[in-house]
């Protein structure tokens, strides 16, 4: 899609809170529950993209939006669940 093309351009800030946007706008209540987990999804994604940074073919077939934002979506809840159960495993070594 165009947006593809054109998130290519953008600096590392503009494309997170791009990508951070989309995935809102994608399950606006799901957002409202989980916005760390969200955030955490958009900073994973940029750091994915400054790593193929330099190969714009592999970028453009890795990234097609509309698919990661899919799967961004439904692995929220399952992020947020593996994060709090690390953290309370942490907690509980270190009592």
């Amino acid at each position: 899609s165009s947006d593809d093309d054109v998130n290519f351009g953008l600096t590392d800030d503009e494309f997170r809170s791009w990508i951070l946007n989309e995935l809102r706008i994608e399950n606006p209540g799901l957002y409202d529950t989980y916005p760390h987990v969200f955030q955490k999804a958009s900073d994973c994604i940029t750091r994915w993209r400054q790593r193929y940074r330099g190969n714009h073919l592999l970028w453009k077939r890795l990234f097609k939006r509309d698919r990661v934002v899919k799967e961004v979506i439904e692995a929220i809840p399952i992020v947020d669940a593996v994060d709090q159960w690390v953290r309370e495993q942490q907690q509980h070594e270190a009592t």
